[in-house]
């Protein structure tokens, strides 16, 4: 499908090709291979795009945009001088390209998410149920920074009805900037929690930043956590003669979860949720209970957007988490059937403790409960503290094996009572080993911990097949 034509590429950047041309994707990655795309190359701390524009011409790019400096040193040097657009800044024409995306489109609606946890899965959730309505589009995997969105924005098809954006941070005045590239019809906070706490020094201040998803919304819906920084959020959300509705559990927010019951044995659920006066009930399927908040918001949206609950309803019980992110699965391991719930993508202090309490909470018989925990990183001063805090949790539940693995999760391992046993490794290479020996029948084993300490690794090998 066309993206832009070589003449808008031509009235953005004021520079003219010396043909006519059609680009349908727009690609960072030389090696990416793409027929008729615009390849765009970035400067980064450790490599610089300009050094690969060769290679990306080679894997199907038909032009180039590049930095004046470079322009300069290799004009008539190369056989692509004919296809390259000279601009200041790569990366700002990036984001240049991004609002020209959004401005020329006709979108019914803009959906931008942020949030500490969960926003990656509520933008799936979100695209896999609207997608029956709408032509969807919605960002890809977590490309939610300086780069990742103005790169999902400028990719969106011209068709596109529905538009779902993920919006991240670690530093503070990012949200604005991506807001006000992106221009949300709706803006949603799923929650405020500790990820990058070290940059950001306190909760508040995250609440802070997470807020200026609302800073470009104007006479637009605002879905904000009822519970969590609430007086921070809708002060923010109130500037611009925005609509705010709230989620939660309290039976004050205008969606909340009335009752969450599993059945003995079994990571079944029987949800009831009241959504703006209405009470509705149904049955899930998967480990945890995390995600009924994700189910709020989506069905806030749904009344949003006109759509039938009941209808709505059908889609949602198609969803299911997806692999890293508290997915279960039946495997054997060393010809012994186990059962992995597989929470490896990633952790911060509020994630890890939803999904030990989610997993803590599991009523099951004659079945040892393991964990594997990870370091949680970026949390400054506060490392320490919060890993001690999750020793504190585990130390008041029936957990029967606690493992621990990299240079920070020992903190965990150190602080657990005599009564629960431990092991600690400082990485992955003895772990898959140790697991296979001393996992026995029916053990139930839960990893959670950030990416660099690879639990994904370990769990995909585990799962392998299953």
């Amino acid at each position: 499908m066309e993206l832009f034509t070589s003449e808008e590429i031509e009235s953005i950047f004021k520079n003219k090709f010396k043909k006519k041309l059609f680009f349908n994707e727009i690609k960072i990655n030389s090696r990416l291979k793409s027929n008729n795309s615009l390849f765009i190359p970035i400067k980064g701390k450790k490599f610089d795009g300009h050094d690969f524009i060769h290679e990306a011409f080679k894997n199907g790019a038909t032009a180039s945009l590049v930095n004046y400096d470079y322009y300069k040193k290799y004009l008539n040097k190369t056989e692509f001088d004919d296809f390259l657009i000279p601009v200041e800044d790569t990366l700002k024409s990036l984001q240049l390209l991004a609002k020209y995306s959004r401005m020329r489109s006709k979108l019914k609606k803009m959906i931008c998410i942020t949030g500490s946890n969960g926003k990656t899965t509520l933008k799936d959730w979100l695209n896999q149920v609207l997608k029956k309505y709408f032509i969807t589009y919605a960002t890809q995997g977590n490309f939610n920074n300086q780069i990742g969105l103005p790169l999902s924005l400028s990719r969106m098809p011209k068709n596109t009805e529905v538009c779902i954006l993920e919006i991240g941070t670690n530093q503070p005045g990012e949200i604005e900037f991506l807001t006000s590239i992106s221009s949300p019809d709706i803006s949603i906070v799923t929650n405020i929690g500790d990820a990058h706490i070290g940059n950001f020094k306190n909760r508040k201040n995250i609440a802070i930043e997470k807020s200026k998803i609302f800073s470009s919304l104007e006479k637009g819906l605002a879905i904000i956590p009822y519970d969590n920084f609430y007086e921070v959020l809708i002060n923010e959300a109130k500037k611009n003669k925005n609509r705010i509705l709230s989620f939660g559990d309290s039976n004050k927010s205008d969606a909340s979860i009335l009752n969450i019951s599993s059945n003995q044995c079994e990571s079944n659920y029987k949800v009831e949720l009241k959504i703006l006066g209405k009470k509705i009930k149904f049955d899930w399927n998967y480990f945890g209970v995390h995600w009924a908040t994700n189910i709020l918001i989506i069905l806030i949206i749904a009344k949003e957007l006109n759509l039938l609950f009941n209808d709505v309803l059908k889609q949602i019980s198609k969803l299911k988490p997806e692999i890293g992110r508290g997915s279960l699965h039946k495997t054997k391991i060393n010809g012994k059937d186990i059962v992995i719930i597989d929470d490896s993508y990633n952790a911060n202090p509020n994630s890890m403790k939803n999904s030990l309490l989610n997993f803590l909470n599991l009523k099951i018989k004659n079945q040892r409960k393991i964990c594997v925990l990870g370091d949680m990183l970026e949390l400054g001063k506060k490392m320490e503290f919060y890993h001690k805090e999750i020793s504190l949790i585990l130390n008041e539940s029936d957990i029967d094996f606690v493992i621990t693995v990299g240079k920070e999760s020992k903190i965990i391992s150190e602080n657990l009572t005599s009564s629960i046993k431990s092991k600690h490794f400082p990485d992955t290479k003895r772990l898959y080993n140790f697991l296979n020996k001393n996992l026995i029948k029916n053990d139930l084993v839960l990893f959670k911990g950030s990416n660099s300490v690879k639990l994904w690794e370990i769990c995909k090998i585990l799962t392998c097949g299953s």
